[in-house]
């Protein structure tokens, strides 16, 4: 038990922990609204302003993703204890709605929903050096993978590997079936790194 029965809010979901199991993340009603929140032993349970949901935790429980609110829309959004949270943007076009589900180990890459111009969910990739951008973009350009993911919908990115160099997630395959991908963004194996299942 966290002990996060505090300020009168209905119930907490717990959605993600720390390598070592001190820091435990996830989010909760607390009228008028869902927020995200952070607990530790010694904090006991602290509601991150600006969070709705949380989805993701760094190992060492020090970079929190999820989702929030923050003028736009829904955005996806990092906290850290010196920025606070702060949110990450989302893809060109389409209703403001974005949501970071999965974070590397050093918090230095992100990995979510957005939606773009035509409203069909698409799997993003954001690094603190260039920001969010279309991962399957990313992938054709960059990585040399265009032929591999031809036909593919990339709707999301659920989870990242801790050297942030492994991506999963779903979408649509060339017979639009949704079907699970894994993408290495290890640069040795990029152009036959693109599988699915």
């Amino acid at each position: 038990e966290l002990n996060t029965q505090a300020d009168g809010q209905i119930t907490t979901l717990a959605t993600a922990v720390s390598a070592d199991g001190s820091v435990v993340t996830g989010y909760g009603w607390f009228p008028p609204r869902s927020q995200g929140f952070r607990w530790t032993a010694g904090e006991g349970l602290v509601k991150l302003e600006g969070f709705r949901s949380v989805f993701g935790l760094s190992a060492d429980g020090a970079v929190v993703v999820g989702m929030g609110k923050f003028g736009q829309g829904v955005e996806a959004c990092r906290w850290t204890r010196d920025d606070g949270a702060k949110g990450i943007g989302d893809l060109p076009g389409g209703n403001f709605y974005s949501q970071a589900k999965g974070v590397s180990d050093d918090g230095q890459r992100v990995v979510g929903s957005g939606e773009p111009e035509d409203g069909q969910p698409r799997a993003f990739l954001w690094e603190s050096k260039s920001g969010l951008k279309d991962l399957k973009s990313v992938l054709e350009q960059e990585y040399g993978l265009a032929k591999a993911l031809n036909g593919w919908l990339l709707s999301e990115a659920v989870g990242i590997s801790a050297d942030g160099m492994t991506i999963v997630g779903y979408g649509f395959n060339p017979d639009g079936q949704t079907e699970a991908w894994l993408v290495n963004l290890d640069p040795s194996t990029m152009h036959e790194s693109a599988t699915h299942e």
